[in-house]
């Protein structure tokens, strides 16, 4: 991804080099017609859609990909909060999964979460008008052929597609313990987070974008 970031599970044979561009990986997407949301035929004029990854328009070629990651990331922390370990599963992946599932295994038994984001997530704060920030940035993107058999995938494309996603929102957590009674918690207190998370697809398999890792700036 970018040298500026730290992934927990760079050893993880199932990734894409480094060494390609967001721009290379782009161009790889284009070639394969694997953006998400998008039919895109490789011509002149798509080329130069490649170049602009922090494009906010919702005309974009990754613009799906930004409403793909905030509702994951929605539907994570709902379920994380609700203690649903299931629909966690099913949209994480890697090491995220086992922190995330080992960290609700932990909480106190009888409480109830309720986790909510407080800031500005429409489309039009998503897809501002002005170069104004978004509560969802897709910082870098790669993309590389990783299924090697001879014959195509029966589903999709041969591509393995990570993006580095940052997510810029304000947060809150409301707890009632098992009498009905609020618990007085700083997580219920408006704050706001900022996180890079890892999303990745696997081209060849009918599953959703799953978030695989969280990175920090080194």
């Amino acid at each position: 991804m970018k040298n500026s970031y730290r992934c927990a599970s760079a050893g993880d044979r199932n990734t894409v080099p480094d060494t390609l561009s967001p721009s290379f990986s782009m161009f790889v997407m284009a070639k394969a017609n694997a953006f998400p949301g998008r039919n895109i035929a490789l011509r002149v004029k798509t080329l130069g859609r490649i170049l602009s990854i922090r494009n906010n328009s919702p005309d974009a070629l990754l613009a799906p990909l930004r409403q793909i990651a905030l509702d994951t990331y929605r539907k994570v922390n709902t379920s994380v909060a609700r203690g649903h370990e299931g629909t966690v599963k099913e949209f994480t992946s890697g090491s995220f999964q086992e922190k995330t599932i080992k960290a609700m295994r932990q909480r106190e038994r009888g409480q109830t979460w309720a986790w909510s984001i407080t800031s500005d997530v429409s489309d039009a704060a998503l897809f501002p008008k002005s170069k104004t920030p978004t509560p969802v940035d897709i910082v870098s993107i790669r993309a590389g052929e990783v299924y090697t058999e001879n014959a195509e995938p029966v589903n999709g494309h041969r591509l393995l597609i990570q993006a580095l996603v940052k997510f810029d929102t304000t947060q809150r957590i409301n707890i009632v313990d098992k009498r009905g009674q609020a618990v007085n918690s700083d997580l219920a207190r408006p704050r706001k987070v900022v996180q890079y998370l890892l999303l990745e697809k696997v081209g060849w398999y009918d599953t959703p974008w799953k978030i695989k890792d969280q990175l920090h700036k080194a």
